[in-house]
């Protein structure tokens, strides 16, 4: 048994070496494919209705008045709503909690209190 391997297409009995696989990323493509393939192994496959629309996003960047990077985009069009692959350490948040500070330009989500600084 591989140490950190995970079935990598279910009933073939193929098992995805998560180290090996991390390795031969070398492209932001890559690393999406990766993911697909990490969640397909591990819990169910990644499908068109868990991420969040582009229109959510876009009133998500009018709502904080900056632009979100293009993996966040991305993260959040592909798998944003499944908590199985976004809650292990933290928790993605949805783009309608999304709260900006343009004091520390940082990102929070409308369950944490932000604070301002005097100006």
């Amino acid at each position: 048994m591989v140490l950190g391997a995970v079935p990598c297409c279910r009933g073939v009995g193929r098992r995805l070496d998560i180290a090996d696989a991390l390795g031969r990323v070398q492209t932001r493509a890559g690393a999406w494919r990766f993911i697909q393939v990490f969640a397909a192994g591990r819990a169910t496959s990644i499908t068109g209705v868990d991420g969040f629309t582009g229109e959510a996003l876009d009133t998500a960047e009018v709502t904080l008045g900056v632009r979100l990077s293009a993996a966040v985009r991305a993260a959040c069009r592909l798998f944003g709503r499944r908590t199985d692959l976004t809650g292990g350490i933290g928790r993605l948040w949805r783009p309608d909690e999304l709260r900006y500070d343009q004091d520390t330009a940082a990102c929070s989500s409308s369950a944490e209190v932000v604070t301002r600084s005097p100006r």
